[in-house]
């Protein structure tokens, strides 16, 4: 029952409103609206606008939301929020383990192409992924978050520019240090003391008398 699904949700996530809630088990719940779930951009950009379409006039939500993504925190917070709520919602089913560990790993691959691409590139990527999962969920099929979309990869990844490897430049005043080579004319120490006795000396140094 998605109305009961969606009130006791409520309890569990007082700040978010009913009407998201319901749109997120229903998986109707786009990757542009994420900021809803998120208070640092919520009252900020969910203002609206008159839209004429056709014949009817209708209210739509202003996309400055996009905008608003500017770092991987941005996308984050509020998707751990999105997740958590599905995963509430599906713990009846008995299956809360298996669609957690998909969650888990596109966590961790969100994080690994955000470190090797250009954010624009990754935020694309972002929103067209989540959205291609949203209608998986639809038919019951939340595997897709844990596998790589190779289609949307190479669409919004393959040609977008890569972050360069942070350059680690020594200091100079730490400079490679290499063992001076012992003086070839000092007396051979050993000879002083008997230990030397070939000739010529196999440390190439001179047989002398240091005393002498």
């Amino acid at each position: 029952n998605t109305a009961a699904g969606a009130s006791s949700l409520l309890s569990l996530f007082p700040e978010v409103e009913a009407a998201t809630i319901t749109s997120i088990i229903n998986h109707e719940f786009r990757a542009s609206d994420l900021y809803k779930l998120d208070s640092r951009y919520r009252d900020k950009t969910e203002r609206q606008i008159l839209s004429l379409k056709g014949e009817t006039l209708e209210l739509t939500t202003n996309n400055a939301a996009y905008r608003e993504y500017k770092s991987l925190n941005a996308i984050a917070v509020p998707l751990s929020t999105y997740f958590s709520i599905l995963l509430t919602h599906a713990e009846a089913a008995g299956k809360v383990s298996l669609i957690a560990s998909d969650f888990f790993k596109y966590n961790a691959h969100l994080i690994k192409i955000t470190s090797e691409y250009e954010w624009s590139a990754v935020v694309g990527y972002h929103m067209a992924f989540f959205n291609k999962r949203r209608r998986e969920m639809q038919n019951g099929d939340y595997s897709g978050w844990g596998k790589v979309d190779m289609e949307l990869r190479g669409e919004h990844l393959y040609n977008a520019p890569r972050l360069s490897l942070p350059f680690t430049q020594s200091s100079k005043s730490s400079k490679k240090t290499t063992p001076s080579t012992s003086n070839k004319s000092e007396p051979c120490r050993k000879f002083d003391q008997g230990l030397c006795p070939t000739t010529p000396c196999p440390f190439g140094r001179p047989h002398m008398c240091k005393k002498c």
